[in-house]
């Protein structure tokens, strides 16, 4: 497969949540790149979706942090719900922070680790809501 091939296909996967073998699985059941980019794109407004949906569900002190990181020029990279516990928000920030943040019942955390994350601002209250980086 081509470079250009390889990046498309690595695109389409990622976009819609595929693994080598979903899509590997969709090319032999003769999905043509059309129909696969197709999906991808409606995969990608399917995410944008989720990820404004759980970063409208923080709660205030976390949306203040978020809204200013956004308003300096970070941008969301992914949203998820239920970690670390049930109920809890994780929004995860593509740059690191831009701004300190001293806000009340919210935690910084300095992790540094490239495995999961390098820092986060996490609530303190139940059920904890995070701003990852």
């Amino acid at each position: 497969m081509e470079y250009q091939e390889k990046h498309l296909a690595e695109n389409i996967r990622n976009d819609m949540g595929m693994n080598e073998e979903e899509l590997q699985e969709m090319r032999e059941a003769d999905v043509d790149d059309e129909t696969l980019h197709a999906l991808s794109l409606a995969g990608r407004v399917e995410w944008k979706k989720r990820i404004l949906y759980y970063a409208n569900l923080l709660n205030s002190e976390m949306k203040k942090i978020l809204d200013n990181e956004l308003a300096l020029g970070n941008r969301i990279s992914d949203a998820h719900c239920d970690y670390p516990e049930q109920g809890s928000i994780h929004v995860t920030l593509a740059e690191k922070f831009k701004g300190n943040y001293k806000e009340q019942n919210v935690k910084y955390t300095k992790g540094n680790d490239p495995h999961y994350w390098f820092e986060d601002y996490t609530s303190l209250n139940q059920p904890r809501h995070m701003i990852l980086h």
